[in-house]
């Protein structure tokens, strides 16, 4: 028998599917220099998180129109605080 992906809760709330993007945080660690906006990631990054997925969320505004993060300051706190969720929570 083939096992079911169940898929996280996050993304079955009204129109959060629509309106979020989840990215893997694999790919985000990988970006070795200011993060690109959304609308320049590769499409490969995204993905729906599943049932055992930690499922975490980013708002802030942009000081430049621009770029999020021009300077990788925000990036540098980010990572640090995945790699805390990670550690902490130890998704699979």
């Amino acid at each position: 028998a083939m096992s079911r992906i169940e898929p996280h809760p996050v993304p079955c709330i009204a129109d959060v599917s629509e309106t979020v993007d989840f990215i893997k945080k694999s790919d985000l660690e990988s970006i070795n220099s200011e993060w690109p906006r959304n609308q320049e990631c590769d499409p490969s990054w995204f993905a729906c998180p599943q049932k055992d997925d930690l499922v975490l969320a980013v708002s802030h505004c942009w000081v430049y129109s621009a770029h999020p993060d021009p300077g990788c300051l925000k990036k540098d706190s980010l990572d640090n605080l995945l790699q805390k969720a990670a550690d902490a929570h130890k998704p699979q």
